[in-house]
């Protein structure tokens, strides 16, 4: 039987993510109780009760309900490339991705 992990990797993408569209990422971390500086690298590793922390925080002053939707409406061509481990490959994988 496999381990269950006691930590659940989150890009660290969905700072910026938030950002670009409109959140006040700083007030959520603080609201959060979780410091920034866990989001270095490419994963941050948050524990089961700061995962629904940050998203409860993200609800609760992250602003306005539609977020959700304008996250839909917008791009994500970097999502897919974080998958690629070579950097070149990152690249050519989000040219493949370019909107046109």
């Amino acid at each position: 039987m496999e381990a269950v992990s006691e930590f659940v990797p989150v890009p660290s993408v969905v700072l910026d993510r938030l950002a670009s569209l409109g959140v006040d990422v700083e007030r959520v971390l603080e609201h959060a109780g979780i410091a920034r500086s866990r989001f270095q690298g490419t994963r941050a590793k948050l524990t089961v009760q700061e995962f629904f922390a940050f998203w409860r925080s993200l609800e609760a002053v992250g602003g306005s309900r539609d977020l959700g939707l304008r996250r839909a409406e917008t791009p994500a061509l970097e999502t897919p490339a974080l998958h690629v481990p070579h950097r070149r490959l990152q690249l050519a994988r989000l040219r493949s991705l370019e909107v046109r």
